[in-house]
């Protein structure tokens, strides 16, 4: 399920938690747990404040996790692992 947090993000656009628990078929709190946990482990970082700017006019566009409290972003790390094996070994 890590492996499908990245994809999203790395697919581009933004998506909230909600939408994501969704696309998972997991709990809402799960998903901001992995979303933490991918975060500690480098693959995304918290951008500062919660978002403010419109998704088509943001430079995160391509590769965030937006919502009401933090929007996350794809670390280098993060968007390695997804373009070097399509999918991540987390």
């Amino acid at each position: 399920m890590l492996e499908g947090i990245l994809g999203v993000l790395a697919e581009g656009g933004t998506v909230s938690y909600s939408d994501l628990a969704r696309a998972l078929d997991v709990d809402h709190a799960l998903v901001r747990q992995m979303v933490e946990h991918l975060a500690t482990l480098g693959y995304l970082r918290p951008v500062a404040g919660p978002c403010r700017e419109e998704c088509r006019t943001c430079s995160l566009e391509a590769s965030c996790l937006s919502g009401p409290e933090n929007t996350w972003t794809l670390t280098e790390k993060g968007r390695r692992a997804v373009r070097v094996t399509g999918r991540t070994a987390v």
